[in-house]
């Protein structure tokens, strides 16, 4: 029973995700905020392509950031206006991978971030 227990505590022997530090939402806002810029950029005409070392580096940071956190744990993203958000790590890969398939502006990144939205 007790074997049990602990294979169900840790995710059947992996290590248990954590709440999103400050650390973590601050590199999931840079990473998204970025995406959505280039990417919107794109879709307006206002570019006529992404920075894809960019994007391949956001990509980067949030699939690793998403692997490391408990993907539902809630936090409050901020705006020097004082505009925040409640968000989670879920909702801002999926914001992510939206923006990335918006008008052909990342489809393999936006086939990453799909990736680890599965597991």
């Amino acid at each position: 029973m007790t074997a049990c227990a602990c294979i169900v505590a840790v995710g059947c022997g992996g290590a248990s995700k954590r709440a999103p530090t400050q650390r973590d939402e601050e590199a999931m806002a840079a990473a998204v905020s970025d995406i959505v810029t280039q990417c919107q950029s794109v879709a307006a005409g206002f570019v006529a392509g992404p920075d894809d070392a960019s994007l391949r580096r956001d990509v980067e940071a949030l699939v690793r950031t998403y692997g490391r956190v408990r993907p539902d744990a809630r936090f409050v993203l901020g705006s020097s206006s004082g505009v925040t958000l409640a968000t989670t790590a879920r909702k801002e890969l999926s914001l992510a991978q939206q923006n990335l398939a918006v008008a052909g502006c990342a489809p393999r990144q936006a086939t990453r971030v799909q990736g680890a939205l599965g597991r």
